[in-house]
């Protein structure tokens, strides 16, 4: 069995900043589960990298980025495409599959909803620079998502944001 190391994923949600831990290797991606089935949460690294400690976890001493779960749940409240921040709502897809893929029955709703959605999860991700990044046909690519893909991404984002605050649970 390989030892797994863990990095820290860094994210803002209800105005509260939050650690998880989180691991990517060439299996699979995913986040630390307890015994319970829920993945514990941290309101500081020191928490973190303390539970980590007592429970014999490796852990990468650098966190991730900041997540800001905040501003895509606004954005979806809005919903309008030209506010669309793709870098964070392809960080928050991102996030909430590896909590789906470790918690088990309580992620299946997402991973479900999640179903079929590559042709926009890859609109997003190769137009997700500024300016884009990827080239096709010798014009940058810069992909709209139509009304509907909006709406089955907000869907599916609001699934996601539903898991993750019954799937997370603070222990400091």
């Amino acid at each position: 069995m390989v030892e797994i190391t863990y990095d820290q994923f860094f994210y803002l949600l209800d105005g509260e900043y939050g650690y998880l831990l989180g691991y990517c290797t060439e299996e699979k991606d995913g986040v630390f589960v307890d015994a319970s089935g829920k993945t514990p949460s941290f309101s500081t690294k020191a928490a973190l990298m303390e539970f980590a400690l007592r429970n014999g976890l490796r852990v990468n001493r650098d966190a991730s980025t900041l997540h800001q779960l905040d501003a895509v749940e606004s954005w979806i409240s809005k919903s309008h495409p030209h506010t669309l921040d793709r870098n964070e709502v392809i960080a928050t897809w991102n996030l909430f599959q590896d909590v789906a893929k470790s918690v088990m029955d309580a992620g299946a709703g997402f991973r479900n909803a999640d179903v079929g959605l590559f042709p926009i999860y890859d609109k997003l991700f190769w137009g997700f620079t500024a300016p884009p990044y990827w080239v096709h046909e010798g014009e940058p690519y810069d992909p709209e998502l139509s009304p509907e893909e909006l709406q089955t991404l907000v869907e599916l984002l609001t699934i996601g944001f539903r898991m993750f605050r019954q799937a997370c649970v603070k222990l400091d």
